[in-house]
């Protein structure tokens, strides 16, 4: 039966519908629908990309602390960062001498001066 609404439907010169998104059969669809598609399309595109807040804080801790901390503690760090709680703390506080003293209570141990001047 199927077959026979396809024939006719290509018989009568109408397109017939496809189950690929870029057929040349596929048949147009309302504008409003369409435009509703795309946007779900990059609504879930732009989730599948978005960073955790682990990820965003070990961002942090390469950017601001990878200079500032010897091997070890930088393990450390990246122990402490596994919790989401953590994690969320370090990427809501500033770049200050506060977060460089939360962070040093966190794991533990000194984190080296951002400048260190020299005595001579």
């Amino acid at each position: 039966m199927l077959r026979e609404i396809l024939d006719g439907a290509q018989a009568a010169g109408q397109r017939t519908l496809s189950v690929y998104w870029n057929s040349p059969a596929t048949p147009n669809i309302d504008p409003a629908l369409a435009e509703k598609q795309d946007e779900l399309r990059r609504s879930r595109a732009a989730k599948q990309y978005q960073k955790t807040v682990q990820e965003t804080a070990i961002d942090i801790l390469y950017r601001d602390y990878e200079t500032r901390l010897d091997t070890d503690a930088f393990v450390e760090a990246i122990n402490v960062l596994e919790s989401e709680s953590k994690a969320r703390i370090i990427t809501r506080l500033k770049a200050d001498e506060k977060r460089d003293r939360w962070f040093e209570v966190a794991i533990g141990t000194e984190v080296f001066p951002l400048y260190q001047t020299e005595c001579t």
